[in-house]
């Protein structure tokens, strides 16, 4: 038996080496001239596909083009003509940066070529800035110097591209491939001369620096025509010749010989501009009536020559017209005007004339010569920027077409040269397949003629799968040992393979979570971290992995409960305080779990942490809310018992000064004034119930002095005394459209920062200022949305520790403060930022510090209004003709006062104590009835119920409404305002009576 194993092994062995050998030799053979052939077709698709990138980057670059040029345009006109092209532009910009960057991506899955891929990884580092480009242009309403930044992207993927073609495209093609270039690089800088002209031609300003980089870019495609014409194929020349000498291309010729006239132009009305304003003729003469000084007048002479040739050098510039000429002519004769003043000015000091009256006679306004320098740059453009761009675009069209072709001819070439490649390929990858196929039929016979039994091979599977090798999967044969070793390997497969599921699922549900999830051992060390772990602290992993717990500084108190807890085998759970990388500690909800071998040891801790800072922020907003709410509440309560106490009071003062007809005139004079003070103190109430109607915008026509200077005295008491508070407000009407309440409140926010900020100053100071303000071009331009130049400003200012530059930047975002917890919350600022806002206005905050703060609101005045007569006004009283008033009110003493006063004037009086009782008194005097007055919030029954069913009874009874609480607020149905009026307590007797007589004869 031993002898037959050692001829059996001996037999086979020779059998394998002798094929073995045969078909190494074989496969050597042919894989020497497959891979020869292979490397040759790789060659020609690296070619193909890296001619595909270039082809699409030209494209690229031809898109970008067209986005730089429009883009410049619209910069130079500063409006949005242009901005729907811009936009439809720069949509066809994305869609060709996804083309390339899907080669991208599929060049770099296909070719391992270092060189190639690092210029494609530079290109694509150029592509992704195209959209903090366009952020940065957008931002910049003179950003024409940023299209630097175009051309410097357009020629990375030039260049890159050259690059590319260069590894890759076959010698004899290379010579193709350069004039190829030559066109695309021709076509850029068209594209580049197209937008830098487009750019001035929208913005207007024709300057002969922009037009030198502008003769660069026409120099270099002159250049490139040349290289081109070196280089190209006989009839690419001649149809590119044939593109350029077109009557679009010449018409693009003359624009350009006109845009640089129109530049030299520009720049003598700059010269001309400069020789006017300041510093020149006109401040020159200006200076010389004022001070009198012969330096001035010698200056003025000097420069009226210099005038006078520059006037005369514009003069000679072809395409001048009428109009502009005489514009021209009128600035001369202008400055001739003022040289025939010298005299005048020296015989009127010589007579002892002061600067007020020789400025009557001379009159100096240099207004009328700016106009005419304005109407003269306005109207030396004679260049219609759309037809310049349609015309430098069908030019760029035109060429091309060319670059298409060649594109077409050199990508036919590569094209036929990948083929043959291909060709060969498989021909030869047939051949040597045919010679291994023969090969391996022949060693599988000799081969299973030699093995008889394969009981070793499936004993030697079987114990490699109980050792948990499981690299094959094998399929049920019908012999007795294979089946065995299958049965026994798929076993092991699927047993692996479940436990693989279970294990994967585990871990991604754990690396997913967005709980932070921490693995320590016993020693405190931590052994994993999930990615929630690493966002929640803003560590890095290898500053948490193997770091001891300690790292999150969690509370020491806190530390210790968890460890008497946990290494009990007990899990914990609570609010705790984490460290978090440079940002101090944060609220977190914890949860830890111990983690016990099969012994009952703890080796392990598995800590779950949720951020629960939010949800903080959350609550304390929440609980701000409430307090909010809770004073509107109150504020409403309050105002209504005030009213009825003032209603009262104002009442029986008017009885007592008609009952002392006959009393010392000082005793009705005080009197009077007592009832006046109560009047006051319900405006005072009303503004009170204002701010509780803070959801509310009532926009009207207002003097912001008056309004602010109200608010003001209401909001001093709540100042410290200890505080200084100067104000100053114009005296001036400031009339502006705003909501009364929203500046109420806007003061009230500003007064209480300026209180905290100065609560530590050694001599606490506030500033308040209520004053006109025009706004200058710079002001302007800081503040884009103000719609006028005319200003009413309100500042605040204090003396406090102010504010660094990285504070002041924050101020007017919500929830945004420098205060202690509890102490604000951040929506102070950022309200006043938004009423500012929502009145057209805008808002400035200077601050340094330890120098204090000041903070400035700007509104836009308006047209002061007409005075017109709104609502009641005061009048002489009007007394009843003894008609019956039924009353209603709750308050007994109101009530008693009320009815007295009508008893007063001529009015028989029916009095009830709440709405059921009015209702029962309306049913039994209805035909007496004249008006019914009921206050809205009674027992038993409101005045609005009552009322309902008062006008169920008689549909045209008149109605009044008198309350304590805010009139606007008060929840009155249509149908009942329609047919009454409401009247707020405390109530002026002398409106009172006019609308009781309106109502009765009226209704």
């Amino acid at each position: 038996m031993g002898v037959k194993k050692s001829n059996l092994v001996s037999i086979k062995s020779r059998v394998i080496v002798i094929v073995s050998a045969l078909v190494a030799i074989i496969s050597v053979l042919a894989g020497g001239i497959i891979y020869q052939k292979w490397n040759e077709l790789s060659a020609n698709r690296k070619s193909q596909d890296a001619f595909e990138i270039i082809r699409e980057m030209h494209n690229l670059v031809y898109e970008l083009q067209k986005e730089r040029g429009l883009s410049a345009g619209r910069l130079g006109s500063k409006g949005k003509k242009l901005q729907s092209e811009v936009a439809a532009q720069r949509q066809h910009t994305d869609l060709q940066v996804k083309t390339v960057a899907g080669l991208f991506i599929q060049f770099r899955q296909k070719w391992e070529n270092r060189s190639l891929l690092i210029n494609l990884q530079k290109v694509d580092g150029g592509i992704k800035g195209i959209a903090l480009l366009r952020h940065r242009v957008d931002d910049n309403d003179s950003a024409f110097h940023l299209f630097d930044s175009y051309s410097a992207l357009m020629s990375l993927l030039i260049n890159n591209g050259r690059e590319i073609g260069a590894a890759t495209i076959a010698a004899e093609l290379i010579n193709e491939f350069n004039s190829y270039l030559h066109l695309i690089w021709l076509l850029e800088r068209s594209g580049q001369e197209r937008g830098a002209v487009n750019g001035i031609l929208g913005q207007g300003s024709f300057n002969v620096p922009v037009l030198l980089k502008v003769n660069g870019y026409i120099s270099q495609q002159e250049k490139l025509l040349n290289d081109f014409n070196n280089s190209a194929q006989t009839a690419h020349i001649t149809m590119l010749n044939e593109s350029l000498n077109n009557p679009i291309s010449m018409h693009v010729l003359y624009l350009r010989r006109v845009v640089i006239q129109q530049a030299e132009l520009n720049d003598l009305l700059n010269k001309l501009h400069s020789f006017i304003g300041y510093g020149g003729l006109i401040h020159s003469f200006k200076n010389y009536v004022i001070r009198g000084d012969a330096l001035y007048e010698q200056r003025f002479h000097i420069m009226l020559e210099q005038f006078k040739q520059l006037a005369h050098e514009i003069e000679r510039l072809s395409g001048l017209g009428e109009e502009s000429h005489a514009s021209l002519l009128m600035i001369e004769e202008t400055m001739e005007r003022y040289h025939g003043y010298i005299d005048t000015v020296q015989e009127m000091r010589s007579q002892g004339k002061g600067v007020v009256d020789i400025d009557r006679v001379v009159k100096v306004d240099d207004g009328p010569a700016f106009a005419a320098i304005e109407f003269l740059r306005q109207n030396i453009t004679q260049i219609n920027q759309d037809d310049w761009w349609q015309s430098a675009t069908k030019r760029m069209d035109k060429v091309n077409e060319v670059v298409a072709v060649v594109e077409q001819n050199l990508s036919a070439d590569i094209q036929g040269r990948l083929d043959s490649a291909y060709y060969a390929m498989l021909y030869y990858l047939l051949l040597g397949s045919m010679i291994l196929i023969i090969s391996a039929i022949f060693a599988y016979y000799l081969i299973n003629r030699v093995v008889g039994s394969l009981t070793g091979i499936a004993n030697q599977l079987k114990n490699a799968a109980e050792q948990g090798n499981y690299n094959l999967l094998l399929s049920q044969p019908r012999g007795d040992e294979i089946g065995a070793l299958a049965d026994a390997f798929n076993k092991l497969i699927r047993e692996r393979h479940t436990s693989e599921e279970l294990l994967r699922k585990l871990s991604s549900s754990v690396e997913q979570s967005s709980e932070s999830m921490l693995i320590v051992n016993s020693d405190n060390v931590i052994e994993y971290a999930n990615p929630a772990t690493l966002q929640q602290t803003g560590f890095e992993p290898r500053e948490v992995l193997g770091q001891s717990i300690n790292l999150f500084k969690y509370d020491k108190g806190i530390a210790i409960n968890i460890a008497r807890r946990v290494m009990k085998g007990k899990s914990w759970r609570g609010r705790a305080q984490i460290h978090r990388k440079n940002e101090g500690l944060r609220p977190v909800m914890l949860a830890i779990s111990p983690i016990a071998d099969d012994g009952g040891q703890i080796t392990h801790l598995i800590i779950a942490q949720q951020d629960v800072s939010e949800l903080e922020q959350l609550e304390t907003q929440l609980q701000q809310a409430q307090k909010m709410e809770a004073i509107g509440t109150l504020v409403g309560g309050i105002a209504h018992d005030f009213n009825n106490i003032l209603a009262g009071m104002t009442g029986k003062l008017y009885l007592a000064r008609k009952r002392l007809k006959s009393a010392p005139e000082g005793v009705l004079e005080k009197l009077a004034d007592v009832e006046d003070l109560g009047f006051k103190a319900a405006g005072m109430i009303q503004q009170l119930l204002a701010f509780a109607r803070r959801d509310t915008v009532q926009v009207e026509n207002l003097d912001l002095s008056r309004t602010i200077q109200e608010a003001f005295k209401l909001n001093r008491a709540a100042i410290p005394e200890n505080i200084k508070i100067d104000s100053d407000f114009c005296n001036q009407p400031l009339p502006i459209q705003a909501d009364s309440i929203q500046l109420h409140q806007a003061l009230m926010n500003l007064l209480n920062n300026a209180a905290h900020a100065v609560k530590e100053s050694v001599n606490p100071h506030i500033s308040v200022l209520v004053d006109p303000f025009q706004a200058d071009d710079l002001f302007i331009e800081k503040h884009p949305g103000l719609t006028s130049r005319m200003l009413a400003r309100l500042s605040v200012e204090d003396n406090g520790y102010g504010m660094p530059e990285e504070v002041v930047k924050h101020v007017f975002e919500p929830f945004y403060t420098t205060k202690e917890v509890g102490k604000g919350t951040g929506l102070g600022l950022s309200m006043v930022y938004g009423a500012v806002k929502r009145h057209d206005g805008c808002i400035t905050v200077e601050s340094h510090p330890d120098e204090g703060c000041r903070i400035e609101l700007y509104f836009p005045l308006i047209a002061e209004p007409e005075t017109e007569s709104e609502g009641i006004k005061e009048a002489t009283l009007c007394h009843g003709d003894g008609e019956t008033v039924l009353i209603a009110d709750d308050n007994t003493v109101v009530l008693d006062t009320h009815a007295t006063v009508l008893e007063d004037l001529g009015y028989k009086v029916i009095r009830a104590s709440n709405g059921l009782e009015a209702v029962g008194c309306f049913k039994k005097y209805a035909e007496r009835v004249s008006l019914v007055m009921l206050d809205v919030v009674m027992p038993n029954k409101g005045g609005v119920e009552a009322a309902r069913e008062i006008l169920e009874i008689s549909p045209n009874m008149p109605i009044v409404f008198i309350t304590g609480y805010d009139k606007e607020q008060t929840l009155i149905g249509e149908a009942e305002r329609e047919q009454s009026i409401i009247i707020a307590k405390p109530v002026d007797i002398e409106s009172l009576s006019l609308v009781l007589h309106q109502q009765i004869h009226n209704g």
